[in-house]
């Protein structure tokens, strides 16, 4: 009876260990050079697969739909402007001036469960269904309740990430510009 409980308990750390290297190995492997500047990283495309198995893999494994090289850009932000990881507990402001782009969309991206949003048809915010500034800045609040003009739902619960796809942008054909400068700010507010 020891034997088989060692062995059941055996295979079930193996199991657990070779799921959990190959998840970490497809993060990291899969992802490529990513470029980072200040609050934002811009995320290499992975629609080239060729000649790596990783990013073959977490192309599967992703739901989203990645941009061809030429087609737009994706850039992601885990932190607020102090460097603070994102708390659903917190509200966000968004705040400057987008980059150029045909059309540009904001969303939220639970790192838990990317499917758990109270609001989901608030989940994601597209450059023509914005209220701009006068000056021509964008202001766009991110909270778990609901907000008066431009809103973005953050989940209930847990941390999250914030993603802003740039389409058909002059900056797409650049790939050795680095530079987020032109990228808007994320500050926290108040939090519960």
């Amino acid at each position: 009876m020891q034997l088989i409980r060692n062995l059941v308990f055996g295979t079930a750390v193996a199991l657990f260990s070779g799921f959990a290297s190959a998840h970490y190995a497809i993060d990291l492997l899969g992802k490529g050079s990513n470029l980072t500047s200040g609050q934002w990283t811009r995320l290499e495309s992975i629609e080239n697969t060729a000649g790596n198995p990783y990013r073959a893999a977490l192309k599967v494994r992703t739901s989203g739909v990645a941009l061809a090289p030429g087609e737009g850009l994706v850039f992601t932000s885990e932190r607020d402007a102090d460097g603070d990881r994102f708390d659903s507990r917190c509200t966000y402001l968004l705040s400057g001036r987008m980059p150029k782009a045909s059309l540009w969309s904001l969303s939220i991206n639970k790192t838990e469960d990317d499917q758990i949003n109270s609001h989901p048809e608030r989940r994601f915010v597209v450059s023509r269904s914005v209220q701009w500034k006068a000056d021509g800045n964008l202001i766009v609040a991110i909270a778990s309740g609901i907000q008066p003009a431009n809103w973005l739902a953050s989940p209930q619960s847990g941390e999250f990430t914030i993603s802003l796809r740039l389409y058909d942008t002059p900056l797409a054909l650049n790939t050795t510009d680095t530079s987020t400068k032109s990228l808007p700010r994320i500050e926290k507010g108040a939090c519960t």
